[in-house]
């Protein structure tokens, strides 16, 4: 049963014909174990472990494709076919409470390929995923099989069977270190998908030098210097100096009376000489002064580039007061 509404659609232009055709009994599901796997019917929500994080495509417009609310995760379009949101409040689904109420979905808005697409890639990018589960509706089954960053095969979370009209879930989790993009697939738009959650990292790990090396509370320097660079292909000419924080707290100098912050020659060099930009930042260190002294201390850097696209790194210093 797809999810528009022609026959066996998700849309519910013909849902007596849908009801008719599809009074099927309602199967009873259990947990199966595959190897690093695990197929689960009848629930309705989606656990969040520690170390993961949650989409459930809340943000969306109906027939709108898809781009990532989050960093971190790539809705790949696949054989010519783009991730769409749908809206089950438009009527146009047979989505529970509307049409044959056949498919379900948590809150408003769930994803799926539209009437033709049978199997959708969603990437990693910012680095590989060991866990990845998602909750689906589905009239003749759907599974997840999960690859490397070479397109080799590591894991499956097993089928997901039938399971509509009883306003449940099959939730298909597959674990496996080094995934670096899973391909969720069946046949036409027999299927939606709901309420992701995986451990893939969601922010651009960033490698930060802070000087100096050794911080001297009762020093009389004015700065506080962090070089940033950058992972994969990002630029750090994109970095939004303005949005830059040590230690979550203390913002980056921005003031252009200082020629370091106006001048790009003056804030991207290859500071540490293997080839690639970093841009230097300076802070007030007066925001440090609260720090212990007397040993090692890990500062953490943050911030956005122009595109809103999140970043972090950290350095360890030594603090000391005399």
């Amino acid at each position: 049963m797809t999810l528009k509404t022609k026959k066996f659609d998700v849309r519910s232009k013909t849902a007596t014909v849908i009801l008719c055709v599809m009074m099927i009994a309602t199967m009873s599901f259990v947990v199966v174990p595959i190897a690093g796997a695990l197929v689960e019917g009848n629930v309705t929500t989606n656990p969040c472990p520690p170390g993961c994080w949650l989409i459930n495509f809340e943000d969306g417009n109906d027939g709108a494709v898809i781009l990532s609310p989050v960093p971190g995760l790539q809705f790949t379009t696949t054989m010519g076919y783009d991730w769409i949101y749908g809206d089950k409040r438009t009527g146009y689904y047979n989505v529970d409470p509307y049409g044959s109420r056949a498919y379900c979905c948590n809150g408003d808005f769930f994803a799926w390929l539209g009437i033709p697409g049978h199997q959708g890639r969603i990437d990693f990018t910012q680095g590989t995923a060991s866990y990845f589960s998602v909750l689906t509706s589905t009239y003749s089954g759907v599974a997840i099989d999960a690859y490397d960053s070479e397109d080799n095969w590591i894991a499956t979370s097993g089928w997901a069977s039938y399971n509509i009209f009883n306003g449940t879930f099959t939730r298909l989790t597959v674990e496996a270190p080094g995934m670096a993009y899973i391909i969720i697939h069946d046949k036409g738009n027999l299927w939606l998908i709901d309420d992701i959650v995986t451990d893939a990292p969601d922010i651009i790990e960033a490698t930060v030098d802070i000087d100096p090396d050794t911080l001297n509370l009762k020093g009389k320097g004015k700065w506080i210097t962090c070089y940033i660079e950058l992972s994969g292909d990002y630029d750090v000419a994109d970095i939004d100096a303005t949005t830059v924080l040590l230690n979550w707290d203390i913002p980056a100098v921005v003031d252009t009376q200082h020629g370091f912050t106006s001048n790009p020659e003056s804030y991207l060099m290859d500071h540490d000489g293997d080839g690639i930009l970093e841009c230097m930042v300076k802070f007030d260190r007066t925001g440090l002064e609260t720090l212990d002294s007397g040993g090692p201390v890990e500062l953490t850097v943050v911030g956005l580039l122009n595109d809103g696209t999140p970043f972090r790194g950290t350095d360890t210093i030594r603090v000391i007061s005399k």
